[in-house]
């Protein structure tokens, strides 16, 4: 890794009691051996402790940095985190800690964690790097009061979610790929009546299905809504403007799309209630053409997964493909508390996790240990007898449940995952098929941290307009509320509840970040 800067040793030892390597980006990064103390939050099928956890023993040998973990479940974390914090015996860091930002905030005003500004200008490389050269990472990092208390889980790409398409099912039925919402339909009808499938049975197919309503958000992105981040609020490309999906007109044409699908039998009459389990069975069983997959946990099996190709977004009113991408940083995941000793050996520490090395590392552990490439574009998890995937992740990476200090890595989204290893688990995840989403994403509002006050005037307002319009959405698209005879109804009733108050507070919020960062497509 380069020398991207000098510091003399004296300087370090004036800034710690423990001496720092001397030069940043080589390993290990300090001198003589440092414990510290960490707290975090396992992974759901965590069976390993952190102390056992191959990744982070693999990141102790690198960096030189010995780590004492308190691991805790994921299921009541935030109660046993508050009672660590009012025990007052403070670890050194908090890692994998899933804070809020209002938590955050109320720790930094009561001292009990410290700003990392000035560690991160002099100790961080790998984190500056990632400001510099990725538009948006530093402003989302930054609180109210500018400065840095915990570290962020950055995705690049921000797409995880994607629609693929059954390129088999498309050949039997002599079509091509979809490429405007009129040909999409053309192509679900044709997949329900034309025995797509080629098995000899026309009534088993299903032409499109989704896990509830986020993959319909999804496909509805040509009416120019944009789904529930960031409350359903958007800015339009090229434009200044807050808006809400919620209220838009064009959510009533998608609708209304979408309650066609349904009636017409094109839409999982289950889209709505049925879980990984019951998806998967389908998909398995051949008979799903178009399918939502949220990362590695979709599957069809080994046989089936290569007839689908990613499915692009359709164009809107303006002619622009658009997949709204996830906030490109979120959940606070590191913090050094103010009992820590050595807080530039801990910065350096979770420094290399924002390196590609360092990311790798916790997407993929230990190289011929947790996996292996099969040859320079193709890797594959090393699975024991009767190992899942999401069981050895989750006790020999860094990645899995709550988020992480890190960035995305280049080669989970460059190199492919052969599944060689895995005949049961074959996932719809990887490049090849998110790429056509990826090509079009776009970020329609900043990840930024709001005060608490604001975070409270937020949720007031918008926890029961969400419940309304999930509500709403999910009876116009089955047809138990006529969109035509109550829409009017329904947007009456979002003024009510006080819409136009929540845009207003987004768009203050967008134009003080605009000021400081400069807009954001």
């Amino acid at each position: 890794m380069k020398k991207i800067l000098v510091l003399c040793v004296a300087l370090c030892l004036l800034l710690s009691n423990v001496a720092m390597a001397d030069v940043l980006g080589e390993f290990p990064v300090v001198d003589e051996p440092v414990t510290l103390t960490g707290w975090g939050i396992l992974a759901t099928s965590a069976t390993n402790t952190f102390n056992e956890n191959a990744a982070l023993l693999r990141l102790e040998e690198i960096t030189g940095v010995h780590i004492e973990w308190e691991s805790v479940t994921e299921d009541g974390a935030a109660e046993k985190r508050a009672l660590k914090l009012a025990s007052g015996n403070l670890p050194d860091i908090f890692f994998r800690c899933n804070m809020t930002n209002d938590e955050v905030s109320q720790l930094a005003q009561t001292g009990q964690i410290i700003a990392l500004d000035e560690l991160i200008e002099e100790h961080a490389p790998n984190i500056k790097a990632m400001f510099e050269n990725i538009p948006g990472t530093e402003g989302a990092f930054r609180s109210e009061d500018g400065h840095i208390y915990s570290l962020l889980q950055v995705r690049i790409p921000s797409i995880t979610n994607h629609m693929v398409i059954n390129t088999r099912w498309l050949e039997n039925v002599g079509m091509e790929v979809p490429t405007t919402l009129d040909e999409f339909y053309d192509v679900l009808v044709a997949f329900k009546e034309q025995d797509a499938n080629g098995n000899g049975d026309p009534n088993d197919e299903i032409p499109l299905s989704v896990m509830g309503l986020h993959w319909i958000w999804r496909l509805m992105t040509c009416f120019e809504v944009f789904g529930t981040n960031n409350d359903g609020f958007f800015v339009y490309p090229g434009t200044s403007e807050v808006k809400s999906s919620y209220n838009q007109e064009g959510l009533k044409e998608g609708l209304k799309f979408f309650h066609k699908l349904y009636e017409e039998g094109l839409l999982d009459p289950e889209f709505l209630v049925q879980d990984t389990s019951t998806y998967n069975a389908k998909g398995t069983a051949d008979t799903i053409g178009v399918l939502g997959v949220a990362g590695a946990f979709v599957n069809v099996g080994n046989e089936l997964h290569f007839d689908y190709q990613g499915l692009a977004p359709f164009p809107d009113s303006n002619g622009n493909r658009i997949a709204f991408a996830n906030e490109i940083a979120s959940n606070n995941a590191f913090c050094i508390t103010s009992n820590c000793e050595y807080p530039e050996a801990a910065i350096r520490w979770v420094d290399y996790l924002y390196s590609e090395d360092g990311a790798i590392l916790v997407w993929g552990g230990v190289e011929g240990e947790t996996y292996e490439w099969i040859d320079e574009d193709t890797w594959d998890w090393i699975l024991p007898e009767g190992v899942g995937i999401t069981e050895w992740r989750h006790n020999n990476t860094i990645q899995g449940g709550v988020g992480y200090p890190s960035i995305h890595p280049d080669f989970w989204e460059s190199k492919f995952w052969s599944h060689q290893n895995d005949e049961i688990e074959a996932s719809l995840d990887g490049p090849q098929f998110r790429q056509p989403q990826t090509d079009c994403a776009v970020t329609l509002y900043p990840a930024l941290k709001m005060n608490a006050d604001t975070a409270e005037e937020i949720a007031f307002i918008m926890t029961d307009i969400s419940a309304y319009v999930t509500s709403m959405i999910s009876d116009y698209i089955t047809g138990v509320q006529d969109i035509d005879a109550t829409w009017d109804e329904y947007i009456a009733t979002l003024d009510a509840m006080g819409i136009a108050d929540a845009v207003a507070i987004y768009q203050e919020l967008y134009d003080n970040y605009v000021e400081m960062n400069g807009p954001i497509n």
